[in-house]
């Protein structure tokens, strides 16, 4: 996947999740995962465990090449692989079968598809937080469109990439903190690489895009942003996070203690060395590196889950009826994440 910045395939967790669990068998909890083969004590000359982590290719990956380059996880006994995968879907479904020990997802998919009884937790932070000055998703309107904020979106259309995804959570919010009413915004599925046509066309009156498409629609047909929704709502908030089965954590928790220390040492370092970070976003995308180098990341790297972010979007999930019910914390993230 090449696509710059911020672009999660997954904020599809609205048509996602029900293939997840028609997939995995939400609640049935019985893989045993690759990892627990063998042990380690955490240093270099211990007996390596291999791990195989099912990754969407995004930029938010890059602290995660970085580590295995480093050699930061063979520092702590661990051999890992990354598995290239389309969605957090395919992924989690992956995860708990037990082909994948690891795996990528968004916290609004994580949530939802916890809701729905499958036995997944998060156990590391992926990229970090959303950086509040660096914002790589938007609402924007054509130029000259009389939608000047997000109350003014009221009896119109706007493209969200999935109903009941985290941008259009995030959209409706705005909305509804702006004075308007969210209930009267039709939300329309459109995949990102498609908005910027249908905004042009009419078809939609706003779209609520990501990077590469954000800068693209802006600065090719002088589309306006309305709302940064994401900054808005979730500034220093954690929407990516690495998870694993129940039953996975429970059978190899020494193994994942390690990783979570891996991961945190790879944040740290990565913060610390942001060139090396951004090369490695060429490495992991595919895009040349003078690009890479250039990107907008919108995020500041930190080694834990800001769990006070994940908790605001499960309220929002719920306030928009894309889940019926919170469930704990610590059941959705686990100790050390």
């Amino acid at each position: 996947m090449s696509l710059l910045g911020r672009l999660r395939p997954a904020m599809l967790a609205g048509v996602l999740v029900p293939a997840l669990c028609a997939l995995s068998a939400c609640g049935s909890d019985d893989n045993s995962g690759s990892g627990s083969t063998s042990s380690s004590s955490g240093s270099s000359s211990a007996k390596v465990t291999p791990l195989k982590v099912g990754v969407v290719e995004y930029s938010g990956i890059a602290p995660t090449q970085l580590g295995i380059d480093k050699g930061i996880f063979r520092k702590h006994g661990l051999d890992v692989k990354l598995v290239p995968g389309d969605n957090p879907a395919a992924i989690s479904a992956q995860v708990l079968s037990g082909q994948l020990d690891i795996g990528f997802a968004t916290t609004t998919f994580l949530l939802t598809a916890a809701s729905k009884g499958a036995p997944l937790q998060a156990i590391s932070a992926v990229d970090g937080l959303i950086d509040p000055n660096d914002a790589v998703s938007a609402i924007v309107v054509k130029k000259g469109s009389s939608i000047k904020s997000p109350k003014d979106l009221v009896g119109k259309k706007a493209a969200v990439v999935a109903l009941g995804s985290e941008l259009d959570v995030l959209t409706k919010k705005v909305v509804d903190d702006d004075g308007g009413d969210s209930s009267k915004v039709k939300s329309v599925q459109i995949p990102f690489p498609q908005m910027q046509a249908a905004l042009k066309a009419g078809r939609v009156d706003a779209a609520v895009t990501t990077e590469p498409f954000l800068s693209l629609t802006k600065n090719k047909d002088g589309a306006q942003v309305v709302s940064e929704p994401e900054v808005e709502v979730l500034p220093n908030g954690s929407v990516t996070a690495y998870t694993a089965s129940k039953q996975y954590i429970g059978k190899n928790g020494d193994t994942v203690k390690r990783f979570q220390a891996a991961m945190q040492d790879s944040l740290t370092y990565a913060k610390a060395h942001k060139d090396e970070a951004l090369a490695a976003v060429a490495k992991v995308t595919g895009v040349p590196v003078a690009e890479a180098k250039g990107q907008a990341l919108g995020v500041v790297y930190e080694p834990k889950l800001d769990t006070a972010s994940v908790s605001k979007m499960q309220d929002l999930l719920v306030q928009y009826k894309q889940i019926t019910e919170k469930l704990a914390m610590g059941d959705v993230v686990h100790s050390g994440a």
